[in-house]
Parts: structure tokens; sequence; C-alpha cells
């Protein structure tokens, strides 16, 4: 388990609770990232990171990590993180971690990474959660242990991560092994079993496999059957996807309003896009509005479906 700071948990809170009086413009910058209008999104989010705000400083971070609006530069992607998690922001801590574990700007390093992951995890970070959950999997970065695999993955659950699923999908999706077949085989009958089960994350992880052809033949077909079960669960990314699949404009206006309301802001900028080209009209568009009015910083749930691309 990793080693937790002195004194942490109280710079988390003074540090979170000082930088609010700069809410006003973060919201503003929160709310063109989610219109996908980075260009703004930088131009909010700089002074304010620059003042010291850790939410401001991750997305910062996160901007040149992606290379969306700036030019990619990992070295100050990197500068960024490590001020923000400094300042006991989990997320940056978590983000410093995918740093490490794919080798970006740094030695590829998947100790360190856990150990990153271990200090989010440690304040119910779910995403951070669910990666360690893959980490005692495969034993990448620690000794493989199954029941600190499930511990991990439980914990991410619980927290109500909406990428759980991720940490099940990086291994078809990433796949930065080798792994032995039998680590395929072993996530592949857990998903499948809680799918059944009607694990919503579970039934996401099975659309996205069924939709991209991982380590299967694609098929659109079942990928909306096993996204729609999910979506109907009201799990967001599941939802967000399914509006993705549909082929109807009204229904797919629909699902992108419902994993809107869900927290999921890119099916927010698909929405309000749709509306302003006329492929969606009236209420749905109003809501979407109202929505985008409304929407507030969400540090927790920021740019998670732009992980890993």
């Amino acid at each position: 388990m990793g080693q937790c700071r002195t004194g942490f948990i109280p710079a988390i809170t003074a540090a979170l609770l000082a930088t609010r009086v700069l809410a006003g413009p973060l919201d503003d910058a929160e709310r063109a990232s989610a219109r996908a209008d980075f260009a703004t999104e930088l131009k909010l989010a700089l002074p304010l990171a620059k003042a010291g705000d850790p939410v401001a400083q991750e997305m910062i971070g996160e901007l040149y990590d992606t290379g969306i609006g700036v030019k990619r530069n990992y070295g100050t992607a990197l500068n960024w993180y490590r001020r923000s998690a400094a300042q006991g922001n989990a997320a940056a801590e978590r983000r410093l971690g995918f740093k490490y574990y794919y080798g970006n700007g740094v030695a590829r390093n998947p100790a360190s990474a856990v150990s990153h992951f271990h200090v989010a995890a440690e304040h119910d970070d779910p995403i951070a959660e669910a990666w360690l959950g893959t980490a005692y999997q495969i034993g990448d970065g620690v000794p493989q242990d199954d029941q600190l695999s499930d511990f991990w993955r439980r914990k991410a659950a619980e927290h109500g991560d909406p990428l759980a699923a991720f940490s099940l999908l990086q291994i078809w999706m990433y796949d930065p092994g080798p792994h032995p077949p039998k680590d395929y085989e072993r996530a592949d009958v857990r998903s499948r079993k809680a799918a059944a089960d009607g694990a919503a994350y579970a039934q996401y992880i099975l659309g996205v496999r069924y939709r991209d052809g991982l380590h299967m033949a694609t098929d659109r077909a079942e990928a909306q059957i096993w996204m729609r079960k999910a979506a109907e669960q009201g799990y967001g990314p599941a939802q967000y996807e399914l509006g993705r699949l549909v082929g109807d404009k009204a229904e797919a206006a629909s699902w992108y309003l419902r994993a809107a309301a869900n927290s999921q802001s890119l099916a927010l900028g698909s929405l309000l896009r749709m509306c302003r080209r006329a492929e969606a009209i009236g209420a749905v568009c109003e809501q979407a509005e109202t929505l985008n009015r409304a929407s507030g910083p969400g540090p927790g749930n920021r740019g998670l479906q732009r992980v890993g691309g």
C-alpha cells in the first residue's frame, strides 16, 4: 500500500478552500472545456493556475499533456501536475501516475506510477483505485495479487467511477505487456460474468469491446445491445457512447441529454453542436442550454473521457 503523507488531508482542505474565491472564472473555463473550446479554456485557466488554483493547474497540465489547444509538451504538463498535486489535488496525483506508467515525458516506471496511484486512491480517487486493480491483477509495478486487485476494483465501483471499466479495458486498449493469454482470458471471463449479472460498468466494457473489436470481431449491433443495457441503468459513459452508436438523430440527442445530465461533459458538447446545426431542436436543446449555463466545475469528473486519447 502507498505511504500516506503527514498532514496531507489538511493540506487538501486548505488549498482547495483557499482557491474557491476563483470559482467564477474557473466555472467559465470548465464550460469552455465542455464546449470543446480549448483556446478559451487555456485563456481563462492559465491566470488561475499561475495564481495557485490546483484545479486550474491540473486543467493546464491536461491541455499540454494531450496537445489540445496548445502544442503538446510533456515537460510543461508534468510541471503543472506536480504543482497541483503538491496542493493535494488527487486527480493531478493520478495523472502523474499515468505519466510514469506510460513513460510520457519521464522514463517509464510502473512502481512510481503505482506509488502515485496509491496517494490518489487513499483519498478516494476512483480512477486511481481502478488502475491499482489492474496493476495488482497483472503484477505491473507491484507483485501480482488477485485479492488486492479485487479490493481496489470494488473500491472504484463504490466510489462511482464513471470509467471503472477502464481498469479492465486497458489490457486490450494499451497492452503495455506483453501479457500471457491467461490475463486476457481472466479479464474476459470476469467482465462477461459481471455483465450477465447486471453490472452496468461491465456491460459498458462489452459494448466498447464489440464496438472496437478488442480481441473479438467487431459487431456494432451487439455493441448497441450491451451499451443500451448499461445506459438504461443510468451509466453516464454508456449513455454518451450509445448516443454515438445509434443512427437516429432524435434518439442520439435524447441519450446525449441524459448523459449530459449525468455529468458527461463531452455529451453536452455533442448535443450543443447538434442543436447549433439544427440536427436537434425544441425542448432537448433548451434543456441542453440550461445544463450548459448551470454547469459548474467538476474536478472529479473532468476530462475522463479524454483518458487514453
